[in-house]
């Protein structure tokens, strides 16, 4: 992974992949902070800023609002992290199911704008919406 600058022709950082898992998603860029599958960077320095343990890897997209970082992680555990520090700002459990009739589907999803945050769990075509006020 790297960041380029436009202005000064040349690259600002270069980082190696620690981890197989780490390019399993795109990376998402919010504010000054680049989200991967485990971890934060910093987008200006490219130093670490966070890193999930495996056991807490998510399993959905994520995404930024207000500079909470949502994702669920394993085991269906919705969090709201503070996207730059990594600290956990709340979280819920969901209970994953699969219907009998479709137990291949796995998809998991989060929105979120401003305080409202929605979650879809593929598995039980289930969607939920909360107001999360920090």
């Amino acid at each position: 992974m790297a960041a380029w600058s436009y202005k000064k022709q040349e690259f600002v950082w270069e980082r190696e992949w620690s981890t197989a898992a780490d390019y399993d998603y795109f990376p998402y860029l919010a504010n000054d902070v680049l989200l991967g599958r485990n971890f934060a960077l910093d987008s200006q320095t490219g130093h670490e800023l966070w890193r999930l343990t495996e056991a807490d890897a998510r399993i959905s997209n994520i995404l930024v609002s207000n500079g909470i970082a949502y994702f669920l992680a394993q085991g269906g555990q919705l969090r709201a992290l503070n996207a730059r520090t990594g600290q956990l700002l709340a979280s819920i459990q969901f209970e994953l199911t699969m219907p009998p009739s479709e137990p291949t589907i796995s998809t998991f999803n989060v929105a979120s704008s401003v305080n409202k945050v929605v979650v879809y769990l593929g598995d039980g075509y289930q969607l939920f919406a909360f107001q999360f006020i920090p």
